[in-house]
């Protein structure tokens, strides 16, 4: 059922946050000749299923929020720490309350190319006819809530609370070729979601963020490593 293979592979997203000063080189790129035309379709597939139904913007926070504390733990438990001034050490630590929202929109600033960057790779699993029903299905008032609720569920572990609308909807779309073929590469697709995490949440311009707020704290005791790459 395509319900289950939502929640198994797009899920996969808010899991997949690797500490963001690491820099993340997934290989993006398909391994057969595609046309344009189907990758960018397979762009507008990936566009309507994370950014359109607002899913994305919804769980990079909560991303961000599960790593947080990993981030102030790495750095509270340095000698570089221990070097700084009180008063330093609070505000370094107050900043990563806000690395959600930090993070987040930084994240916001680069989706429209990491949908381009991972395009060819979702284009090689599908048709442009079912690259077309899955886009169709996820601009659908019901396609669109029942992706929403299925990707969120994924996140927060409960059952998707979807209407006997969207269970209809969903049931239906297992039905079409789109659909089944999401099902035959259920697999794939959860890699390709995992990789698309780790891409967006490790970004450059994410890392690049980061370093410079924390520049801007701790002032002349930032280390040089810092400074080089702001």
């Amino acid at each position: 059922m395509l319900l289950r293979a939502a929640i198994a592979a797009i899920a996969l997203l808010t899991c997949a946050c690797a500490p963001a000063l690491a820099q993340e080189n997934a290989d993006a790129s398909p391994t057969a000749e595609l046309s344009q035309t189907r990758i960018d379709m397979a762009r507008e597939a990936l566009s309507a299923l994370l950014l359109d139904s607002g899913v994305y913007a919804e769980m990079i926070p909560l991303a961000f929020e599960m790593v947080a504390p990993h981030f102030r733990a790495q750095v509270q438990n340095t000698p570089f720490f221990a070097s700084l001034a009180p008063a330093r050490q609070r505000s370094l630590l107050a900043y990563f309350d806000t690395i959600a929202a930090v993070g987040t929109e930084e994240v916001l600033l680069v989706a429209p190319a990491m949908m381009e960057r991972f395009a060819p790779r979702l284009a090689a699993f599908f048709s442009e006819e079912e690259l077309d029903e899955i886009i169709v299905f996820a601009r659908t008032p019901l396609g669109a809530g029942a992706v929403h609720a299925t990707m969120m569920s994924g996140m927060t572990g409960f059952p998707p609370a979807l209407t006997p609308e969207q269970r209809g909807a969903l049931s239906a779309f297992d039905e079409t070729a789109g659909g089944r073929a999401w099902i035959a590469h259920q697999s794939e697709i959860g890699e390709l979601m995992y990789d698309l995490g780790r891409a967006s949440t490790s970004a450059p311009n994410v890392s690049a963020r980061f370093k410079r707020d924390l520049c801007a704290i701790v002032g002349s005791d930032c280390p040089a490593g810092w400074r080089e790459e702001v």
